[in-house]
């Protein structure tokens, strides 16, 4: 019996740990961090998946991948992006507030504040970051 319950104590707790592995990455910090990865390593069509529905139907994707390509560039110029960590998350009901500090290749830094809302129990990136 205390074998059996060893075990079941043990399967539990790695599920447990997936459970909570699984829904951290998708959590606002997670999806705000992987769009400006995204958009930093020029990998636009990744980064337009984080962006909101009503946010992709306002710009036709011309109009969407100019504006993040301004992104890409001036990583770029910077030596590209090196890390992007959260600085906070606030979130309150189906928005969110990331702040994240993005360190380039020459070694500068850049704070960006990125909102987003939750749709459909997905997280993405609000207009606030797109019409900067």
């Amino acid at each position: 019996m205390g074998q059996r319950f060893a075990r079941l104590l043990v399967v539990s707790l790695l599920a447990v740990v997936v459970c909570l592995g699984a829904c951290a990455k998708f959590s606002p910090g997670w999806v705000a961090q992987d769009f400006i990865r995204s958009v930093g390593d020029g990998e636009l069509d990744r980064a337009i998946e984080h962006i909101s529905v009503e946010t992709r139907a306002s710009f036709d994707d011309d109009k969407m991948r100019q504006i993040l390509r301004r992104f890409t560039e001036d990583a770029v110029e910077k030596g590209g992006v090196k890390s992007v960590t959260v600085e906070k998350e606030t979130v309150t009901g189906q928005t969110a507030r990331v702040l994240l500090k993005v360190t380039f290749g020459d070694g500068s830094t850049k704070i960006e504040d990125v909102d987003l809302i939750e749709e459909d129990g997905t997280w993405r990136v609000s207009p606030s970051l797109i019409d900067k």
